[in-house]
């Protein structure tokens, strides 16, 4: 929402300097979001919030210091605004530049975050889990924008002073829903977003290994603790029976929930029907709705089966679930699927981790073969680099009829030394081996769509780069 300065300093009580109370600004730059919530920001009248917030705990790379950027911002930005809490700042501007001062800049932002909710008074749906947090939120975003208004909170890395600032900026009257995703980098990040935006309706959709190691997670056990404190006292769950460690963990939940599942001997009330590229989602076995996945991998239908219940509980019809899921293509440049030459090639451009490769290796495709054909992984340490070897080695290599490698690959520490049987090839053999597979393809080249990826200079991978961008809206 936009505010007025009037209305602004009535609700943090705030004192103004140079500002007329009907003043609008366009942005209350308190953090900036990531994705397309950032293609719609007017920064025309922006208001900077002069905060200092310490990376105590683990939400940020490095501390936020926005009160050493002012004078940078008064330069760039003459119909803009400042809002401090230190007296120097204000002396320094006050005279001369729209100024607004408060007693404490943390509560403040709360206070606009509260009179944003309370305002609009939407229903509140999260999801958290260790891999397809992103896709499932974007998936019921699209869903349930087939009936009602919905706000998706989207950033590279959800802290609380971009969820709040989120709200305060884009929340409208007319929003409906809020969905966001709820991810973690500490053992307590999932319950601190959770305590913000207190979900109605929520859902773990994993336990798997890409939090294990991080400062006091070590254990899958640890992770569950952790993401079931999304469930909070009114959210009502939906449970993945399909998930070993959160089906051990049922009795801990301790409120009323809802159960989906691919497989049907857990008796889950939300379960799946395959018929050839199509699934039919039951609930307690009658199929209520039938719909063409954008991808055929065990996550995908589990993301599916998630979003289904949840919109189908929330009362969004079954043809408009129907028609949101077959239409659906991810919103973020991470992974994309086509078809080939009678075959299916999903092209996955995302960082190299194992639990990734892993989720894309669990797919109901027609053989198989995986080609990797650029490696990347953000992880520098040796025993990260070891465990995630391993499990490429036993856990998503086996799954394919065939693994194709880039001679430039088997020296990078994730795959150095790998024992199995996979068959090398230079980049400029590529297109043969494409063509030459008769059954579907994954496709992983690392980082394909960042800026700066070493392969967009290489000449080297100048026959990989011209298949690539062949395929129809990849780039």
């Amino acid at each position: 929402m936009k505010f007025y300065a009037g209305l602004l300093k009535q609700i943090i009580k705030g004192k103004s300097f140079n500002l007329q109370d009907d003043y609008r600004f366009s942005f209350l730059d308190i953090a900036k979001p990531t994705g397309e919530l950032a293609l719609s920001i007017d920064y025309s009248k922006p208001l900077y919030f002069a905060l200092f917030e310490k990376n105590d705990n683990g939400w940020y790379n490095s501390d936020i210091d926005k009160k050493s950027k002012v004078n940078l911002f008064v330069e760039n930005n003459p119909n803009g605004a400042i809002l401090t809490e230190d007296a120097d700042i204000c002396l320094k501007y006050s005279s001369h530049f729209r100024t607004i001062y408060v007693d404490n800049i943390s509560e403040s932002i709360i206070d606009l975050f509260n009179f944003a909710l309370k305002f609009s008074n939407p229903k509140i749906i999260s999801l958290t889990g260790s891999v397809g947090k992103t896709t499932a939120i974007a998936l019921i975003e699209d869903i349930i924008a087939t009936e009602k208004q919905v706000l998706r909170l989207y950033s590279k890395r959800i802290t609380p002073l971009n969820l709040y600032s989120m709200v305060i900026n884009f929340l409208e009257e007319y929003h409906e829903y809020i969905a966001f995703e709820a991810s973690l980098n500490r053992f307590s990040h999932v319950g601190e977003l959770a305590s913000i935006l207190l979900p109605d309706f929520a859902s773990i959709l994993n336990i798997g290994d890409a939090h294990l190691g991080m400062e006091d997670i070590r254990t899958h056990q640890d992770i569950f603790n952790s993401k079931v404190r999304l469930f909070q006292k009114n959210t009502l769950p939906f449970v993945n029976l399909d998930d070993n460690v959160t089906r051990r963990n049922l009795a801990s939940i301790n409120r009323p929930y809802i159960t989906f599942g691919i497989d049907k001997a857990n008796d889950p009330v939300y379960s799946v029907d395959f018929r050839e590229n199509n699934v039919s989602i039951l609930k307690d076995g009658a199929s209520i709705l039938s719909c063409a996945p954008f991808l055929l991998t065990r996550l995908s239908v589990s993301q599916i089966l998630a979003c289904s219940a949840i919109a189908s509980h929330i009362g969004i019809r079954g043809e408009n679930i129907e028609r949101a899921v077959s239409s659906f293509v991810p919103k973020e440049n991470r992974i994309k699927a086509f078809d080939y030459m009678n075959k299916k090639i999903i092209f996955d451009g995302d960082v190299t981790l194992s639990s990734r490769l892993k989720e894309l290796s669990n797919n109901y495709y027609f053989d198989p073969a995986l080609v990797i054909s650029n490696i990347f992984t953000s992880s520098d340490s040796a025993d990260a680099i070891n465990f995630q070897k391993g499990q490429i080695e036993s856990e998503v290599f086996p799954k394919f009829k065939k693994v194709f490698v880039a001679d430039n690959c088997d020296h990078h520490g994730i795959l150095k030394g790998i024992n199995y049987n996979c068959q090398y090839f230079s980049p400029e053999n590529f297109s043969k081996i494409i063509n030459s597979w008769t059954g579907d393809m994954i496709l992983h080249h690392a980082v394909f769509f960042r800026d700066d990826s070493p392969f967009q200079k290489m000449g080297a991978y100048c026959e990989i780069s011209i298949f690539l961008r062949s395929l129809e809206g990849l780039r």
